[in-house]
């Protein structure tokens, strides 16, 4: 890559352990996968074992996300300039607006 400028989240190395807080965007039963915003971008997240479907009471919440970068291109190369998360788990941190506002 020459060009440093296109790369998202440069210091997001491919294999570096993270920690990040965002929001939970969408969800993706077909391909396995959600997306995550941080700092305005919406990067894709795919659980490290099990099913999507877990996650869906997270939906468009702000959240902890524990994992790892992947920057794996479609050749198996790790020279993606969009970082791909692969998270062990996620952590809520606001209550779900709905139900809270019921009471």
């Amino acid at each position: 890559m020459d060009d440093d400028e296109d790369i998202l989240f440069p210091e997001l190395l491919h294999g570096d352990t993270l920690v990040l807080d965002g929001e939970v965007t969408r969800e993706s039963k077909t391909s396995n996968n959600m997306g995550f915003k941080y700092l305005d971008q919406i990067l894709t997240a795919t659980p490290e074992a099990g099913s999507i479907v877990q996650y869906k009471s997270i939906l468009f919440l702000k959240c902890r996300l524990f994992g790892v970068v992947s920057r794996l291109d479609d050749k198996g190369k790790t020279r993606s300039k969009r970082p791909k998360l692969i998270f062990s788990h996620i952590q809520r941190l606001e209550k779900d607006p709905e139900i809270h506002s019921l009471f």
